[in-house]
């Protein structure tokens, strides 16, 4: 009995002593997973004043605004490794990376119906319910919708009447849907997946037909339109200034000499119908008009000494590119302007005066190697007349980028993905840029090749995943 007794009893004690070890262990394990956690997402917020201070330094040295001093491609910080994703236009098989100029897409809360259907699975009615949305008042557009066509609906609500916050707000346009909205990137890392190309095997609608199909997201934004000029100063307007504050503007960057010449005839080729126009018709060089970049515009208005005319687009509103961006108090009625250097060719093609195949033709002219900050380069691509039509849409340059941040902790056991918009419109020498939008994306899933995690847990070094998996941004 007593020998019963005592197995019994260490049996017992044996029992509790492997119940608290599990606990233990488990414990052990949430404890590790929560410090490679919290690692992730401070590699993300240090990303994050990355971008901000990148930004700053080039604005501080008088220079167009970019990210050029932080490895994109991937790069190490502490015993982890990021990457800043990007949509691949040009290969949806490959990843792609780099912070993305927001007046490279077209504007919400400024696009035209005509220019929204233009889009990628667009229709009028969706155009038209967009404008519906962001305008003012309860009078249905054509094919649009308001409050009663909301009411309708359950649960039911109001038409809110006012400009767009977000891309992600689309979602609550009557007859939008995630497949219009993200096409197959259900994952928002701008390739494509295998999940995304099996017929639907794993829930995500897709035809298997071994292309992307995009929806409106990676061409929308809510961020666009450029700043003033870079010291601040307000853009001289070639059609309405007078001869000599058109020189003051001009030689604040050119010579004397070339400042003079220029702005002597201004006079006589008034109207401009676009900045674009300005710079062919009086032959600046691609490199004046870096240095000229955000400090001219073309108003609209009556012109000393000009008449009417001047391009078929001299009608638009706001048509500088270097004007917008400033929010009225009616943005929606802001001509919209979009960056050359950054839209793909579905946002040229939405644009007034194009026709397909235009866009891809200033894409393929702008990667054979043109001027950063200059835009006569357009007119090369298409001729005078296409360029002067798109010209008063046209910036050289985006004041507001967007930057999708991967980070994964050393040990591959945790990530963090978040998408933070930086607006430097308002910064100066003593006031940094601003993140003006931050949303995390970790629930996506990991966006980028799985074997960077494994190799992580497998114990191999970060600076070498990096090194492997930056170099080729295949997507297998």
């Amino acid at each position: 009995m007593a020998l019963v007794v005592t197995l019994a009893v260490v049996l017992s004690i044996a029992s509790l002593a492997i119940v608290f070890a599990r606990q233990m262990q488990g414990d052990m394990f949430a404890s590790r997973n929560a410090v490679s956690a919290a690692q992730a997402e401070a590699i993300v917020d240090g990303v994050t004043r990355a971008v901000v201070a990148d930004l700053w330094d080039d604005l501080v040295n008088g220079t167009a605004p970019a990210v050029d001093l932080i490895d994109v491609e991937g790069g190490r910080l502490g015993d982890g490794a990021y990457w800043i994703v990007r949509p691949n236009f040009d290969d949806d098989t490959r990843w792609a990376f780099g912070v993305v100029g927001e007046s490279g897409k077209l504007d919400l809360n400024r696009a035209t119906s005509e220019q929204l259907q233009a889009l990628p699975n667009m229709s009028a009615d969706l155009a038209d319910a967009m404008i519906d949305w962001r305008d003012g008042d309860e009078d249905v557009s054509e094919y649009g919708a308001e409050a009663p066509s909301y009411l309708a609906l359950d649960p039911a609500y109001l038409a809110k009447n006012a400009d767009f916050e977000s891309v992600e707000e689309l979602k609550l346009i009557v007859g939008m849907d995630d497949l219009i909205l993200f096409g197959e990137d259900t994952n928002h890392n701008g390739v494509l997946d295998a999940s995304e190309n099996d017929a639907e095997l794993t829930g995500v609608a897709d035809n298997r037909n071994g292309v992307l199909d995009r929806g409106l997201y990676d061409f929308v934004t809510v961020f666009g339109g450029t700043s003033a000029a870079p010291d601040g100063d307000e853009p001289v307007d070639l059609n309405n200034a007078e001869t000599d504050e058109v020189r003051d503007g001009l030689v604040a960057v050119l010579s004397e000499a070339r400042a003079n010449e220029l702005a002597a005839r201004v006079p006589s080729g008034r109207p401009f119908g676009s900045v674009l126009e300005f710079y062919v018709r009086l032959e600046v060089t691609p490199v004046e008009q870096t240095q000229l970049a955000g400090r001219l515009t073309a108003s609209a208005t009556d012109a000393p000494g000009g008449g009417n005319g001047g391009g078929d687009g001299a009608n638009q509103p706001n048509q500088a590119a270097g004007n917008a961006g400033e929010n009225g108090d009616d943005a929606s009625e802001e001509s919209v302007l979009v960056d050359v250097f950054f839209a793909p060719a579905e946002v040229f093609e939405a644009l007034p005066g194009l026709e397909p195949g235009d866009g891809e033709a200033i894409v393929s002219a702008r990667q054979s190697g043109v001027t950063a900050g200059s835009l006569s380069w357009v007119a090369d691509a298409l001729g005078n007349e296409k360029a002067f039509s798109i010209g008063p849409f046209l910036a050289a340059r985006s004041q507001r980028f967007s930057a999708d941040i991967v980070a994964i902790s050393g040990d591959g056991r945790a990530f963090a993905r978040r998408r933070v918009v930086v607006d430097a419109t308002e910064a100066t020498a003593d006031v940094p840029p601003r993140v003006v939008y931050s949303r995390d994306l970790s629930s996506l899933g990991w966006p980028l090749d799985p074997q960077i995690m494994a190799d992580l847990r497998a114990g191999v070094p970060a600076d070498d995943v990096v090194r492997s998996y930056t170099t080729t941004g295949v997507n297998p």
